[in-house]
């Protein structure tokens, strides 16, 4: 099926991305025409008063690394979370696959603005993102994250504070 219109494209963007499978997003860069990564995402309950987002696999390319691409997966993430009903929550295992990573996903998630529930694993990650120094691979265990908006009502607000007391 072809699409036309008669408004002219001021910019193509710089990621497409499509849904694969029920679950599974493809991710295809525009500057160069090539498979960025994949994103495996679906519904899941964070406690008894708020459902999420679950990303279980975001994937790049090795060549597509460093270009803020998993930035702007993240920001997709979140208005699919929002369209969900979900008020942009996401949550995450961050986990490092390779063994020759440079750089562990804990310092990308922390960035941009995941926490985790152990405030000690907050402020380790912290440590290093301040001081600009490298995670071992073998010093990072996997971490289970949350990301929840700035933008979230006072209820929401006050509903995550009094589960976070008990967790």
């Amino acid at each position: 099926m072809s699409i036309y219109t008669s408004k002219t494209i001021q910019k193509m963007p710089d990621l497409l991305v499509y849904k694969l499978t029920d679950n599974v997003y493809r991710v295809i860069s525009t500057k160069n025409f090539s498979h960025a990564g994949d994103m495996k995402a679906f519904p899941r309950n964070r406690n008894k008063f708020q459902k999420e987002l679950w990303i279980d696999a975001l994937v790049l390319n090795s060549d597509q690394r460093n270009q803020g691409i998993g930035t702007k997966i993240l920001k997709f993430a979140e208005i699919l979370s929002r369209q969900m009903g979900f008020k942009g929550r996401i949550g995450v295992v961050a986990a490092t696959l390779e063994f020759t990573s440079e750089i562990p996903p804990h310092k990308f998630y922390r960035k941009f603005g995941f926490k985790s529930y152990e405030k000690k694993m907050n402020k380790f990650i912290d440590e290093f993102i301040v001081q600009n120094r490298k995670l071992d691979f073998l010093v990072m265990p996997p971490v289970a994250m949350h990301y929840t908006p700035k933008n979230q009502s006072f209820k929401q607000k006050a509903i995550d504070w009094f589960y976070n007391l008990f967790v």
